[in-house]
């Protein structure tokens, strides 16, 4: 998973046909949790989807542009537009928005 060091977010969901945002805080347990989930669930389902990781706490104007309010905040992109939104632990309802 790519840590975003740089703004702005759209262009990295515009360089991917298919991209994941995850945007959490290293600060947060279930972030890290869901990154210890969602890593490998990705690499066995050989997606070409492009996941990424964006620190709100470092990043607070972009996670205010996206109305995250709840961390973690999957957003699922496709060819830079915003196509979905994830605001959940539960690896089966991440997996199941994540596969349709």
């Amino acid at each position: 998973m790519i840590t975003i060091k740089s703004i702005p977010l759209k262009n990295y969901t515009k360089q991917f046909d298919k991209s994941v945002v995850v945007f959490g805080s290293h600060t947060c347990s279930a972030c890290r949790k869901l990154a210890e989930v969602v890593v490998p669930l990705m690499e066995m389902a050989h997606t070409d989807t492009e996941f990424m990781f964006l620190d709100c706490d470092e990043f607070v104007g972009t996670a205010d542009y996206y109305n995250i309010e709840f961390y973690p905040t999957l957003v699922y992109f496709e060819n830079g537009e915003e196509v979905r939104r994830i605001q959940s632990t539960h690896i089966k309802e991440i997996e199941k928005a994540l596969f349709k």
